[in-house]
């Protein structure tokens, strides 16, 4: 399964940012269920822009993402 970044911009120029796990291998339908799951979350009108980015599990953020998992 792969590790995707999230960054979620909203309109009042907040953004929120982290990596997950996906069950999905397609950045597209990852990118769709994560807009969905925003504007769900922060609200319809509020969110201005949604990216994911596929990461290799090799990065240096999934190790650390991978060791925080580890520590809860």
């Amino acid at each position: 399964m792969p590790y995707y970044r999230i960054t979620v911009t909203l309109k009042n120029k907040q953004v929120h940012s982290g990596i997950r796990l996906l069950e999905v291998w397609n950045p597209d339908t990852a990118l769709r269920m994560v807009e969905k799951t925003a504007h769900e979350h922060y609200g319809e009108g509020k969110v201005k822009k949604v990216d994911v980015a596929m990461l290799p599990k090799s990065s240096e953020e999934v190790k650390r993402f991978i060791a925080s998992q580890g520590r809860r």
